[in-house]
């Protein structure tokens, strides 16, 4: 976890979904959680 100098802070998740699931879902499943203002998303 980061503060930044806007306020917010950055957090960098590493989890582990299903290798069936599309990046893209994982994308928008996160973005719906509330007070999440950007998400960016990469396939390890």
């Amino acid at each position: 976890m980061k503060d930044l100098d806007n306020g917010n802070q950055l957090i960098d998740l590493k989890i582990s979904v299903p290798s069936k699931m599309y990046i893209t879902d994982v994308y928008y499943i996160i973005k719906k959680i509330r007070y999440v203002k950007s998400v960016n998303v990469e396939k390890l």
